[in-house]
């Protein structure tokens, strides 16, 4: 496995959330970037998390 190549001033911030807690954040448009909310509702149907 090879390591990570961050930019110069690129910091990574890892925070955990329930499930429910991101069905919030999508509903509130708090995640904006498209091919995370994509990945994210792809990951909801698979769990059988989306009604």
């Amino acid at each position: 496995m090879q390591g990570q190549s961050l930019d110069e001033h690129e910091e990574l911030v890892v925070e955990e959330y329930t499930i429910e807690e991101v069905k919030q954040m999508l509903i509130e448009n708090k995640i904006m970037q498209s091919l995370h909310c994509t990945a994210i509702f792809y990951a909801l149907m698979k769990l059988g998390e989306l009604k």
